[in-house]
């Protein structure tokens, strides 16, 4: 220790009378490349103005009597670093202090003659610091640091509302600014809520801002609300979609020929439209998670009529086959000599009524004793051959219609019997007189 000491007061004797001397000192002295050690305490003032260990590096810095004017930040090519360090020369009667920085040995060897049973004890002091730099406070504000030693104290207002104290807190190495005292309150913008992030049918009610106060919710194309910031915070406008469900338009439950293009949904995207035996069907797709409609219509066939319309008949076509599925014939069938006429009606709204007919080829009717007569014929038929004395005969028409005979009676013709009397001793027979 007493070698190191007689090395330190010798650099200082080298500086204070042989400054050149410095310029002669070996490279490989030189361990700490680029950093700019600057003066320390009142050399400026003694007319020393930089430190003359040459340009290519620094490997010790001066320390006049005096306070330390800035901080010195030491780093090494082995790893090793000591920031923020204030070197402090309390000896009047030095006028310069040689440090010597070359390694993180020697500077360590430096520091431990410093303490309390070193050679420079009450001589040289080292302490610590903290470094500028912006520090987010707790008004969510950046406030700009500067260099400060152990204890020093900055006070800052944030937004106008919010004083804050800051001391520097540095023991043993590079510290911190630390808070320790504030007064006045931090402005707090609004925030929205997590209902912003989500749709809904009616008017959300809750969550609608995570910081600051909602205002009332108000519903155009989404719904919008406000959320005030406090303190001269600033606010916040929010918004969410509007959930819709899907609600089925006038086209649903009626009756359609063909599928339907209009009027499918009141409110939501249709789907596309489909057929089954008896019905259209699709959905009407709900916004924004919004519940699905089933929707369908009647099928019915284009024109109403049924299979039997524009064919040939001999006889009255089945009813099943007048009128198409989801119509019914309306009225009674018309029947011409060379067709069948009648009209069908939708059973559903919309009313419909559409007009059918198929050819009509009569068939002629076998008689009971033989021959034939055609379709729309008649003839006068008997029932018995004969007609008994006081009788009559009694006739019946017989028309055909399409194969179909009418009536019952068989006998072609009949005939009167004679009547029997008595006159005198004779008997007569329709002749006696």
């Amino acid at each position: 220790m007493k070698h190191f000491l007689a090395f330190v007061i010798s650099a200082c004797a080298l500086l204070l009378g042989h400054a050149e001397g410095y310029a002669q000192r070996p490279p490989e002295a030189i361990l700490v490349q680029g950093s700019e050690l600057p003066l320390q305490g009142s050399c400026k003032k003694n007319g020393l103005d930089s430190d003359e260990l040459g340009s290519s590096g620094k490997n010790a810095t001066l320390s006049c009597t005096g306070k330390g004017t800035d901080m010195v930040n030491l780093f090494y090519s082995d790893g090793t670093y000591d920031k923020c360090v204030y070197i402090d020369n309390l000896d009047r009667n030095n006028q310069a202090l040689f440090i010597p920085v070359r390694t993180s040995q020697e500077w360590l060897a430096f520091k431990a003659t410093t303490q309390a049973d070193g050679n420079l004890n009450n001589k040289v002091r080292i302490t610590y610091g903290c470094d500028a730099g912006t520090i987010m406070d707790p008004c969510s504000m950046g406030q700009v640091f500067p260099r400060g030693r152990n204890g020093a104290q900055v006070t800052f207002t944030s937004n106008a509302t919010k004083i804050l104290n800051y001391t520097c807190v540095a023991t043993t190495k590079c510290g911190v600014w630390t808070l320790t005292s504030s007064t006045g309150t931090c402005p707090v913008n609004g925030v929205c809520g997590e209902a912003s992030t989500m749709p809904f049918a009616a008017a959300p009610k809750t969550n609608l801002c995570s910081a600051g106060t909602a205002s009332n919710v108000t519903r155009n194309e989404a719904w919008n609300w406000q959320c005030k910031g406090l303190n001269g915070g600033k606010d916040s406008y929010c918004e969410t979609t509007i959930q819709r469900d899907g609600v089925c338009g006038k086209a649903d439950g009626g009756t359609f020929a063909e599928a339907p293009e209009n009027n499918l949904c009141d409110m939501g995207t249709p789907t596309a439209v489909s057929q089954s035996a008896t019905k259209y069907n699709w959905d009407c797709m709900g916004e924004n998670n919004g519940v699905i409609a089933s929707c369908s219509a009647r099928f019915v066939n284009g024109d109403g009529c049924g299979p039997a319309a524009g064919r040939t008949y001999s006889r009255r076509p089945h009813p099943f086959n007048l009128c198409a599925l989801n119509w019914t014939r309306l009225g009674n069938m018309a029947i011409t000599s060379d067709s069948y006429e009648w009209q069908c009606k939708t059973v559903h709204s919309p009313k419909l009524t559409v007009s059918c007919s198929a050819d009509r080829n009569p068939v002629s009717c076998g008689l009971p004793w033989g021959g034939a007569i055609d379709s729309g014929d008649s003839v006068t038929a008997y029932a018995a051959p004969h007609a008994t004395c006081g009788d009559k005969c009694i006739p019946e028409t017989r028309s055909c219609n399409d194969g179909v005979l009418s009536g019952s009676y068989e006998k072609k013709s009949c005939a009167m019997l004679a009547c029997e009397y008595a006159k005198g001793n004779a008997s007569c027979f329709n002749g006696c007189h």
